[in-house]
């Protein structure tokens, strides 16, 4: 950001910010559906909304732990529910969608997927009948990408994927990458023309090409209709053709007649007979001769979309009409371009902790810490070559802070509850581990060791609530911020001997198996003496390792009235013809809830990933595994057997 737009949005900060009234961070922003007149529709309620493409807008909100995409119609009603991982936008009345399945691929206007392939890592938005999709290289990962190719709307390949990438078809030719060079293709898979370095869709019956850093056009047959001499250039539309020569903008009809002489720092494209342009500073619209006909007023403005351009003055959105008039104010942090004759706006919550965050960092801007003139106070810390002077211990540190620190950082630190000091974590408290040496054996990383202190985050943290207790008049209680620090790494040892009944919603709660049988864990429990449940993460690298080391544990456990259960996060896809029937460790899919329950229940905080449990028949738990290590398979092996055999005795 440069350095007037920082000082701008400083001072917007500083307007809209009240540190003195409690956040809310419910939302970081908030949503609104506008009508075509600029009117306010309907607030929406969502984590995220995106433009309207075909009547329907994708919007996305935390579910059941994990972020889920539907979609909104004009109304700004649920049209199609959140159940996608994610999803594109509608084109031709299909969208691309990720299902938490595995088997990504494009849904319908009704939400109904017609089109799935667990082959599928990426596909385009239709048009002209056909869609780019891309393969997956591997079954890891939706991000292991292969090839692309084209189907059609029954989901057949129609061209077979072969390229790197790949555009959309527009009059019949797409663009497709081959080995580092781009070229055309008709519907039949055929080249059409020479390969580029860059190559633009069609529009016009003209498409932008690139080599060697120069531009040109050419014409649906695939041949050069105007030269490769330009530095830039865009599409065409309405007749007209931006191109950038001698490093400024101009334009070019088809036949490659400079119309408007380059001499603009910047423009969009033609629509409504207007074209947003700036002669460097202010953006306005110029007409079909090059004149401004609505005059530079705006920091940025956008082509016409639906008889409305988009327009930004300072850090606000607005719309205005064809004559420059404004039909919605600029007072939105940001919008999407009309479109459907329904525009996406969106308010900031400045109460929000990340606008509050952002605040009391630009407070600190300009702050100077006091050098070290005599080089003796680093130890053998490697961060000294700033020269930055390190306190001894934490008193000093509090007065350097106190003595150096702005004095709007300090107003802030007064304002703020001590909770909301976490906002300086990343800020301040990064700085402070990086250069007072927390991370290495500063004189003041010794002296946190030497008072039960290991972990530097957890030295500035005990720092910064420090400086807010003492600019509050606050005892400091440093024992006590030590103790809570230590209990914290304490519930992280390997294992931990428990004596805790796990409740009833959590004994009820339904379990999913592959095999698409629910059962509830409490049923499970009454089948065994001991049972071995495992909570994995479904992404998680040490869950994957765990559960294949319960696998081949499973066999021997069984033989003592012991039990192996995977509980996993995430829909689990079901296992064909019974592939691990015969494996007696079983996988059931569990809500990510369930696993906020078992947290609480036994105060697992953090919770650490996997975390395995041994409980007994009616549900006592009596040990719990944090984490993976060398040692722990056989740890739990040893375990069950001493719980077997106290069994037996009892």
């Amino acid at each position: 950001m440069a350095r007037e737009d920082t000082a701008r949005y400083r001072t917007l900060l500083e307007h809209c910010v009240d540190l003195s009234k409690p956040f809310d961070n419910k939302r970081q922003s908030f949503y609104f559906l506008l009508d075509k007149s600029g009117a306010l529709a309907k607030p929406l309620d969502y984590y995220f909304v995106s433009q309207f493409h075909d009547g329907l807008a994708a919007v996305t909100e935390p579910k059941e732990g994990e972020y889920r995409t539907g979609f909104i119609n004009s109304s700004g009603e649920l049209a199609i529910p959140l159940k996608f991982t994610n999803a594109g936008i509608f084109s031709e009345g299909l969208a691309w969608v990720w299902s938490g399945s595995g088997e990504n691929g494009y849904i319908d206007r009704t939400g109904q997927q017609v089109i799935k392939s667990r082959d599928y890592a990426e596909g385009r938005p239709f048009s002209e009948g056909l869609s780019a999709v891309q393969i997956k290289a591997n079954d890891d990962a939706n991000t292991a990408h292969g090839k692309w190719g084209f189907i059609d709307r029954n989901g057949n390949i129609v061209i077979k994927p072969q390229y790197e990438g790949a555009g959309d078809f527009v009059q019949g030719r797409a663009a497709v990458e081959v080995i580092g060079k781009w070229r055309y293709i008709d519907k039949s898979g055929a080249t059409i023309g020479d390969e580029y370095d860059g190559a633009k869709p069609f529009s016009e019956g003209f498409a932008a090409v690139c080599n060697e850093g120069k531009w040109g056009f050419v014409s649906t047959d695939g041949k050069v209709a105007i030269p490769l001499v330009y530095e830039a250039a865009g599409h065409f539309s309405e007749g007209r053709a931006a191109i950038k020569s001698g490093g400024k903008f101009g334009f070019i009809d088809k036949k490659g007649n400079v119309v408007i002489a380059p001499h603009f720092i910047e423009v969009g494209w033609f629509s409504n007979r207007l074209c947003p342009a700036t002669l460097g500073g202010r953006w306005g619209f110029v007409d079909d001769s090059g004149k401004f006909k609505i005059a530079p007023r705006f920091d940025h403005c956008d082509s016409f979309c639906d008889g409305r351009a988009r327009v930004r003055i300072g850090f606000s959105f607005g719309f205005v009409d064809e004559h420059g008039d404004f039909i919605v104010k600029p007072q939105y942090e940001f919008a999407y371009p009309y479109s459907d004759q329904m525009a996406i706006a969106r308010k900031r919550n400045w109460d929000h902790p990340i606008a509050r965050e952002e605040l009391m960092n630009l407070h600190l801007a300009g702050w100077k810490a006091r050098l070290d003139q005599h080089g003796k106070s680093a130890a053998s810390s490697s961060n000294h070559n700033n020269h930055i002077y390190i306190p001894a211990n934490l008193d000093e540190a509090l007065n350097e802070l106190t003595e150096t620190l702005p004095t709007k950082a300090q107003q802030d630190i007064k304002t703020v509850t001590e909770h909301e000091m976490v906002c300086y974590h990343d800020g301040l408290g990064a700085w402070l581990r990086d250069n007072w040496g927390l991370t290495n054996d500063s004189r003041l990383a010794k002296y946190f060791n030497g008072i039960g202190i290991i972990h530097p985050d957890d030295m500035s943290a005990i720092i910064l609530h420090s400086l807010w207790r003492k600019l509050h008049g606050q005892p400091i209680e440093l024992d006590k911020q030590v103790v809570t620090y230590q209990d914290y790494w304490l519930k992280l040892r390997p294992i931990v001997d428990l004596s805790a009944q796990l409740p009833s919603d959590i004994l009820n709660a339904e379990l999913k198996e592959t095999s698409g049988e629910q059962l509830s864990l409490k049923g499970l429990l009454e089948q065994q003496d001991v049972t071995v449940l495992a909570l994995c993460g479904r992404g998680d690298s040490n869950s994957k390792r765990l559960i294949s080391e319960l696998d081949h544990m499973s066999a021997k456990l069984s033989q003592r009235k012991a039990a192996c259960i995977a509980a996993i996060d995430g829909e689990l896809e079901p296992e064909a013809n019974g592939a691990r029937a015969h494996v007696p460790c079983r996988h059931f899919y569990v809500p990510k809830q369930f696993f906020a329950q078992v947290s609480s229940a036994l105060q697992l905080e953090p919770m650490v990933m996997p975390q395995t449990l041994l409980i007994r028949r009616g549900g006592m738990v009596l040990k719990r595994f944090n984490g993976l290590d060398s040692d722990t398979p056989a740890s739990i092996e040893t375990a069950v057997r001493a719980i077997s055999a106290a069994s037996a005795n009892d």
